[in-house]
């Protein structure tokens, strides 16, 4: 109920809407903070009637579904492909802040690991970092001038300058990658699927 909720009695309320009583700022202060109403709105009738709630999640996850894999090899450092984007967020704090995307799986080549059909949820790994954050043996999504893959790595940046690409379904050959053909690198933080018989 309005009244229990900002604290006074319903015959209060009845007064003030009958134009018997005003309200008091204790009232109007509650109103604004229950009810995140617009403290402008309430006064002059101008703007928004609600305020966006502060515990609102701003979606910060850009979803790449394969059929724009070609493109974004391309264009994803373009405004205007990354605005086509569709994106969405996560109930996670590790997903507040930062760069994130979530690219759709397809094939087989990560199988039993990955699906297709499954998708991951990868934050950035900046370049000047990638031969200290590349953790060999950990899933990362590595986009390279003409591709987008999503394999096990081998960091061999030291040495060679170069990281090795592995499928987990060991009917794949492994891939070599040097440096300068990768345009991003995502590490795999979360995998999504709709198939519940693997777990």
């Amino acid at each position: 109920m309005f009244a229990k909720a900002i604290g006074v009695h319903r015959q209060s309320i009845n007064r003030i809407l009958q134009g018997d009583g005003e309200a008091t700022i204790s009232m109007l202060e509650s109103v604004i903070e229950i009810f995140h109403v617009n403290p402008n709105y309430l006064m002059t009738g101008e703007g928004e009637m609600f305020r966006e709630s502060e515990n609102e999640i701003e979606p910060t996850i850009a979803y790449v579904p394969y059929k724009a894999f070609a493109g974004y090899s391309h264009q994803f450092q373009e405004d205007a492909f990354l605005g086509q984007l569709q994106y969405f967020s996560l109930p996670d704090s590790r997903f507040k802040d930062g760069t994130f995307r979530c690219f759709e799986i397809n094939g087989d080549s990560m199988l039993p690991t990955f699906l297709s059909g499954d998708k991951v949820v990868c934050s950035l790994v900046y370049n000047v970092y990638y031969e200290q954050l590349i953790k060999s043996n950990h899933h990362y999504v590595v986009v390279t001038n003409e591709d987008v893959l999503l394999k096990r790595v081998v960091n061999d940046i030291k040495e060679n300058k170069s990281i090795q690409l592995v499928s987990d379904n060991d009917t794949f050959p492994p891939l070599n990658c040097s440096i300068d053909q990768i345009k991003e690198v995502w590490k795999v933080e979360m995998r999504l699927t709709q198939d519940f018989k693997l777990r």
